[in-house]
């Protein structure tokens, strides 16, 4: 492991055992001098303000450092599949969108970091980076695989898919939620299927005529 950098001294005490720290991005002094969040708010006022747009990215970028390095802390997990989508991440939560679901196991690191970034973990005594990395992958700490004990996360994900039945049940799908282009959607998807299962039967089709045609010329010679 790489020795942490010294701590800067305008650092919020949560980044305590963080390795890395760059310079400030290009007019921060701007877009990042007050939170795109209003205080007692949930949400950004207006999805194209400056501010808000640049503050997404800060925070993808928060989330995606967060991710890669506490599967370097133990040498263990997946940050890759979260790391590529951390805009879509951090651009649901500044328009309020807080219990997201995923079906993904390998997220955990990153949905990990998010809760430690909003200070739900704080809850089971992570504080800051170096309590993040000392209870990754521990069995009293954050688990390999998302926990609904786990302080912030409503849902477990794993192999089975079970995060596809939070999110239906989170959606309440039927007849009468469905928007039209979710029934567009659903009726394409249906479409697709049909075209790939007359394709697969052609393809079978044309391997058995192959095949007769194949016997009945060496039955012939």
């Amino acid at each position: 492991m790489t020795a942490p950098s010294t701590l800067p001294a305008n650092a919020p005490a949560f980044c305590a055992g963080m390795f890395h720290f760059g310079e400030s991005w290009p007019d921060f002094a701007e877009y990042g001098r007050s939170a795109a969040i209003a205080a007692g708010h949930k949400a950004i006022p207006h999805p194209a303000a400056k501010a808000a747009v640049y503050q997404t990215l800060l925070m993808a970028d928060a989330l995606r450092y967060c991710t890669l390095q506490v599967c370097a802390a133990k040498s263990s997990g997946h940050p890759g599949g979260f790391a590529s989508s951390v805009e879509a991440y951090a651009a649901l939560v500044m328009l309020g969108h807080t219990n997201i679901v995923t079906e993904v196991g390998h997220h955990a690191p990153g949905f990990y970091s998010a809760m430690f970034l909003d200070s739900s973990l704080e809850d089971m005594g992570i504080r800051d980076m170096n309590d993040m990395m000392a209870r990754f992958r521990e069995q009293h700490g954050l688990l390999g695989h998302l926990s609904g004990a786990i302080p912030g996360l409503l849902a477990p994900a794993g192999p089975l898919g079970q995060g596809q039945h939070f999110a239906m049940a989170g959606a309440e799908p039927s007849a009468n939620h469905l928007s039209r282009s979710a029934a567009m959607s659903a009726e394409r998807t249906e479409a697709s299927m049909r075209l790939a299962i007359s394709a697969r039967l052609n393809s079978a089709f044309s391997r058995r005529e192959r095949a007769r045609s194949s016997a009945s010329l060496s039955g012939s010679r």
